[in-house]
């Protein structure tokens, strides 16, 4: 990061999802998401950031987990005293699936 930037975990997130996916177009998700809307403090733009978090812990019957991905995104507090006017958040961006040491799957993957 540059400058008097840093990383925050600032405002909320909804406890109740947007929606919960549980097919996409291209097929079957091995880990399902929710979607959730994470709401910064009055004074940052944006002010609403959209969340992907897993849904559950588990993928492929147990044979795998899920583990939640996540990015940075780069907000900016608009406030005119502020003393740092960009920060970066931690936001959830995803789930995978990451396969269990001596899974049945393992074989398919090499």
């Amino acid at each position: 990061m540059i400058g008097e930037s840093r990383i925050e975990e600032l405002g909320t997130l909804d406890r109740k999802p947007w929606s919960c996916k549980k097919d996409s177009d291209d097929g079957t998700p091995l880990c399902r998401e929710c979607y959730y809307q994470h709401t910064l403090p009055e004074g940052y733009h944006p002010r609403h950031l959209v969340e992907r978090k897993c849904k559950g812990q588990y993928c492929l019957s147990h044979e795998g987990r899920c583990i939640q991905q996540y990015m940075e995104v780069q907000v900016r507090n608009t406030a005119p005293n502020a003393k740092y006017p960009d920060y970066w958040v931690k936001i959830g961006s995803g789930c995978k699936c990451i396969l269990n040491k001596g899974s049945m799957f393992e074989q398919f993957v090499r």
